[in-house]
């Protein structure tokens, strides 16, 4: 009597491990691409809030919570920006802000696109972003915003 496999039976064998190879593959290979896709949506939109700023004369910036972020005008009431249903957006685990060791709950850009605090007093330091475990930076004087 001869032992083996039938032609059958490892077709099926190749079938179940191609399935599972198109369901289980992007999810091990793309984790790092959604905290990309969020941190480069966060400069886009801080971007646009700081040109806001620049262009009106009048301050515009973004509201920090636990896990989303909103666009906020000179009387800290949430904005829609552009592309977007809702004033804020959501990330996936959670974002901060800190200058130095101070946490921010807010931030805002004046007429020159210079990061400032709702008292309208510059930065001294560098303002740290942390989305979901990337950082995105923004120099305190030019308003430059980056992630590296």
């Amino acid at each position: 009597m001869k032992r083996g496999f039938t032609l059958i039976e490892l077709i099926v064998v190749i079938v179940l491990i191609g399935i599972l190879s198109v369901v289980v593959g992007p999810k091990i290979f793309t984790s790092g691409y959604k905290a990309s896709g969020e941190v480069a949506k966060f400069i886009t939109v801080a971007r646009f809030l700081q040109h806001k700023s620049m262009i009106t004369g009048t301050k515009y910036g973004i509201k920090f919570e636990h896990s989303r972020y909103c666009g906020i005008d000179v009387n800290g009431n949430t904005i829609i920006v552009p592309s977007e249903d809702n004033p804020c957006i959501s990330v996936s685990d959670s974002i901060s802000a800190k200058e130095g060791s101070l946490s921010l709950k807010e931030l805002y850009f004046d007429f020159m696109g210079r990061p400032i605090r709702d008292n309208g007093s510059l930065f001294d330091k560098e303002i740290v972003i942390n989305i979901d475990g990337k950082m995105v930076y923004i120099t305190p004087n030019a308003g430059g915003v980056y992630e590296p």
